[in-house]
């Protein structure tokens, strides 16, 4: 058969089976807030502190009170089910290394990089049976692919007054991705690859402030602003068709036909976020906190779906959660008095641009961490549990898990002269 009629045949299948999850092949993957163990521990996006008392890993505006230079890790692992199906899909890897200074509790640096949108996801179609020039052939199509946009990021923080601090964040977006797209005629595999490479910038300004109160207690606010100093810039390498006839899922010297030719193309201003966030802080007691936040985030450019074997993506989504924290104590006298809890309800809803019906994600978390060793290290571990619907219908089980480790050390303090 020619590689001609292999592509109107691909051009002519169009029904589903099987798939693994839908929900990482829309646009150019799922952008989702951090998943570390203390986020994650408070079903939140990390703009709230939660890490101590007045710190956050991820809100920039709070760096400055840190006491101590801060090394972070996280490791973090997601599973998801088909929910009419047993079709399962799962993640798990690096979820952000970072480094925190405090510079004379006026201000803050950090750096660090970390996932920004992930892409994981094999579709495969119903066999179909096909009568081309006379002969009958048996056809099935094979969507995958794997990847995604990692952020390299600074962030800084600054005193805008006695009761205010800000800060700002950089996030320059580099990565790539996989694709391949598969016909089986009579068990014969015809393939097509492609590859994207990704790069961009965002930049996000924050706000830290300590001037509300509530019921006499002290009332922190949190906002975060963000928008795209370049959007996202793709530039995509793809592959003619040709016969897999190895089946080793990439071309060599043992393929039909003996060359094929790539076309390069680029596409500007494919992604273009632009988000808010406002979180609040309510102390019920020294140690116990009452934590919430409202996050919405937004791609104003339409140009992503046409990345998707879905032709289409994710437009918007907002998250709203509420979590209840126990700080540990600064003068621990029991072994659990070192130990801070979190736990955190959330919902998520994300909207698409061409499909009408929201996709609503609900669950629940619940984190602990431990302290240890001078200057106070600590290792934080978060479990979450939440289900996805799409319409009416429940589509996914959702999994997650995440441990952090944060060790500290003391970095541009004045030290006493010795004689």
């Amino acid at each position: 058969m020619s590689i001609r009629n292999i592509i109107f045949v691909m051009g002519i299948i169009s029904s589903f089976g099987i798939s693994q999850s839908v929900y990482h092949a829309y646009g150019l993957g799922v952008h989702s807030p951090s998943a570390d163990g203390v986020t994650l521990g408070t079903s939140g996006t990390g703009l709230v502190p939660a890490y101590r008392f007045g710190l956050s890993l991820n809100n920039p505006a709070t760096w400055n009170r840190f006491v101590f230079t801060t090394l972070s890790g996280a490791y973090s692992g997601l599973r998801v089910d088909q929910m009419t199906s047993s079709v399962r899909n799962e993640f798990s890897g690096v979820d952000k290394i970072q480094f925190i200074v405090p510079i004379k509790g006026l201000y803050g640096f950090g750096l660090g990089i970390k996932p920004y949108s992930q892409q994981k996801y094999s579709f495969t179609y119903e066999n179909n049976d096909m009568v081309l020039y006379q002969d009958t052939l048996t056809l099935s199509k094979e969507y995958t692919g794997k990847g995604g946009i990692s952020s390299l990021y600074a962030g800084f923080s600054f005193p805008l007054s006695e009761k205010d601090q800000g800060g700002i964040k950089f996030d320059f977006l580099f990565g790539s991705s996989r694709a391949s797209n598969n016909l089986i005629v009579d068990s014969e595999r015809f393939q097509s690859n492609s590859r994207h490479f990704y790069s961009g910038t965002v930049m996000t300004a924050y706000l830290s402030s300590t001037r509300l109160s509530l019921f006499d207690r002290e009332l922190h606010t949190y906002l975060s602003a963000g928008f795209s100093l370049d959007p996202l810039t793709v530039h995509v390498s793809s592959m003619q068709a040709y016969q897999d006839v190895n089946n080793n899922g990439f071309y060599d010297f043992y393929d039909f036909p003996d060359s094929v030719s790539e076309e390069s193309s680029t596409t500007l201003n494919a992604y273009s976020p632009q988000e808010f966030g406002l979180g609040f802080d309510y102390s019920i007691t020294e140690a116990i906190h009452l934590l919430s936040e409202v996050y919405f985030w937004k791609n104003t450019s339409d140009e992503a779906a046409g990345f998707s074997v879905l032709n289409d993506h994710i437009k918007q989504w907002t998250h709203m959660s509420l979590s209840l924290v126990s700080f540990a104590s600064s003068n621990p006298k029991e072994w659990y008095e070192k130990m801070p809890f979190r736990s955190g309800v959330y919902m998520r809803k994300d909207e698409f641009l061409i499909n009408q019906k929201s996709a609503i994600e609900l669950g629940a978390s619940l984190g602990f961490g431990f302290n240890f060793g001078f200057p106070v290290n600590q290792i934080d571990i978060a479990f979450m549990a939440g289900e996805r619907r799409t319409g009416s219908t429940k589509t996914e089980s959702i999994r997650r898990v995440a441990v952090s480790l944060n060790l500290t050390d003391i970095w541009f303090v004045k030290r006493r002269n010795r004689n």
